[in-house]
């Protein structure tokens, strides 16, 4: 099972090809238009994997395990 994060950008990437405009792919998602722009964008910059997945965030280390 997916995150439903995943789902959406998928989502996302699929109605920008088919055509749709990023304002109509937000409202019919639930996402703003800019949500839907940066989708697009990280996939034209790096790809599929870059477009679904969130890049690593350094942070502070997990107090549990």
């Amino acid at each position: 099972m997916q995150p439903v994060r995943t789902v959406l950008r998928g989502l996302a990437l699929r109605q920008m090809d088919d055509g749709w405009s990023t304002a109509a792919v937000g409202a019919n998602l639930g996402l703003s238009a800019k949500a839907v722009w940066q989708i697009g964008k990280r996939y034209l910059e790096g790809g599929l994997e870059r477009a679904l997945f969130d890049a690593s965030r350094p942070g502070k280390a997990q107090a549990l395990d």
